[in-house]
């Protein structure tokens, strides 16, 4: 039996930023609405108070929808079953090796070579994402996977895989 195994680093990572664009922007408006000096400004403050706001929105957007899919994958090679639960919610999947048509691999970097994912399909649609990016034994999940047909790469277009970036499943 193979259990994925929470990557912290990655998480952690997109948790202290998202605190830290808060946090500026919070001294920010403080700043402006009082009459302590926090942060030395030499722009203009509705230009700064713009950028941070903006960070700090996308790093609370994107933090959620990593906390919403978040996710441990067991794979039972016995049974021949793979079971995803999520975190968040606690529901959980399973799915025997043999209702897949196979896993497709998705990577995102320079030449390919970036943050790695795999999509399980079934009829013919993706029907979860797993990702390298929250899961630190990723290589070990694919090993675990040997018994379901590779289906090779994602050909999707650059837009196709931002939708896949923010799938619920």
């Amino acid at each position: 039996m193979i259990k994925s195994k929470l990557n912290k680093f990655t998480l952690g990572l997109v948790f202290i930023l998202t605190l830290i664009f808060t946090t500026l922007d919070f001294l920010l408006i403080l700043q402006k609405y009082t009459e302590l000096q926090i942060l030395s400004i030499t722009i203009d403050f509705e230009e700064s108070i713009f950028v941070h706001t903006t960070m700090a929105i996308s790093g609370i957007l994107i933090f959620l929808n990593i906390l919403v899919k978040l996710k441990s994958v067991t794979i039972d090679k016995k049974s021949r079953t793979i079971s995803i639960k999520n975190y968040l919610t606690g529901f959980r999947r399973q799915y025997l090796f043999k209702e897949l048509n196979g896993f497709i691999n998705s990577n995102w970097g320079p030449a390919e070579n970036g943050n790695r994912s795999i999509f399980l399909i079934m009829n013919n649609e993706k029907i979860e994402k797993i990702s390298e990016f929250t899961i630190r034994n990723f290589d070990e999940i694919l090993k675990g996977l040997e018994g379901i047909k590779n289906l090779g790469c994602d050909d999707s277009s650059f837009i196709d895989r931002i939708r896949n970036t923010f799938r619920f499943k």
